[in-house]
């Protein structure tokens, strides 16, 4: 089952180029994800009372173009497949009739109390209605970075409230909020990120007060990571400008 959504971008979805940023699109995702899941009958407060939530885990985005203010966009999802405790979820936006941004993504069914993978109910490969069809290239189990051992740009992030989501972590759209901030402040203002895969490692919980976002530059972009004292939660690696489209 595919389901489509028509949204107008709006002024708090973009950046000072007018261009919906990183974190406006990692919501859209996070709102289509939702949106297919009310619609087959299953709401926020069933998974809420059972116990158990869907946590993105890995993702590989292909950008050919971001839209700007008052764009009205096509977005558009469906399950590619479940896997015991994983779920494999495709995303794309289109303008005007284009695709411009291909999304395949890998989410984690937990239990909230423990903190752990638990099975994938059999019904919900038939509430979802499966398509087995990639958005794009991408291959969200094959993924593997290297760490970054050289940081060419470190930003520092004071977490905010704000930041946390219902399940009491940093939300996912919110660190790429962190990223494109460390990309624009070493790239430059005109940096355009036209690809990003990542790795969730583990949640951002409440009792991290600061995040460090390091950068080290590679020949098409940029390792990344985000970590705090002890641990690093995220993990990846952006390609910058590209063919993304500079006015």
């Amino acid at each position: 089952m595919k389901i489509d959504f028509e949204q107008t971008i709006q002024v708090g979805d973009v950046a000072t180029d007018r261009r919906l940023r990183l974190d406006g699109l990692f919501n859209f995702f996070q709102e289509m994800a939702v949106l297919h899941t009310q619609r087959v009958g299953l709401s926020l407060n069933t998974f809420l009372e059972s116990g158990h939530t869907w946590v993105l885990s890995r993702a590989v985005v292909q950008i050919t173009e971001l839209p700007h203010l008052d764009d009205r966009v096509t977005l558009s999802t469906w399950s590619r497949g479940i896997k015991r405790f994983k779920g494999f979820r495709e995303f794309e936006v289109s303008l005007r009739g284009r695709r411009i941004v291909a999304a395949s993504s890998l989410w984690i069914y937990l239990d909230v109390r423990t903190g752990r993978p638990v099975r994938v109910p059999d019904s919900f490969e038939k509430l979802y209605g499966l398509i087995d069809d990639r958005a794009g290239e991408g291959d969200c189990e094959a993924l593997r970075f290297a760490d970054v051992e050289r940081a060419d740009y470190l930003l520092l992030v004071a977490t905010r409230v704000s930041d946390y989501d219902i399940n009491g972590h940093v939300n996912n759209a919110v660190i790429l909020q962190y990223l494109q901030t460390a990309v624009v402040r070493h790239f430059g203002q005109r940096a355009r990120v036209t690809e990003i895969s990542l790795i969730f490692l583990k949640e951002i919980p409440l009792s991290v007060d600061e995040v460090r976002v390091a950068i080290q530059e590679t020949a098409a972009g940029c390792l990344f990571s985000v970590a705090g004292a002890d641990h690093v939660f995220v993990k990846g690696h952006a390609v910058v400008n590209g063919t993304a489209v500079i006015p």
